[in-house]
């Protein structure tokens, strides 16, 4: 799972999408491991569907941003456009 980075404001995005690629993987490793129970914050069933709400909330920026940047470069044409698909797509949910 990746990891968060301060300067990174969709880490957080990259962390959730991956984390929920490996759903399988983790959650078979937590029902085998017999100190699952002792953990902070113990990752059951429920939480998937929410984690996967917080991916679609998140994507949103996330797609903003990538169309905002070409190859890291901010192109300011499209950042109106952008913005306002944003906030449209931020409504709809």
């Amino acid at each position: 799972v990746m990891a968060d980075v301060k300067t990174r404001w969709d880490s957080v995005f990259y962390m959730l999408r991956r984390l929920r690629y490996l759903q399988q993987p983790v959650t078979r490793f937590l029902a085998m491991n017999r100190d699952a129970h002792k953990l902070r914050h113990p990752l059951e069933n429920k939480h998937w569907g929410r984690l996967e709400l917080m991916e679609l909330i998140l994507q949103q920026p996330h797609t903003v941003q990538a169309t905002m940047s070409a190859e890291n470069t901010p192109i300011l044409a499209g950042s109106i456009p952008a913005f306002e698909l944003f906030m449209a797509a931020w409504k709809a949910m």
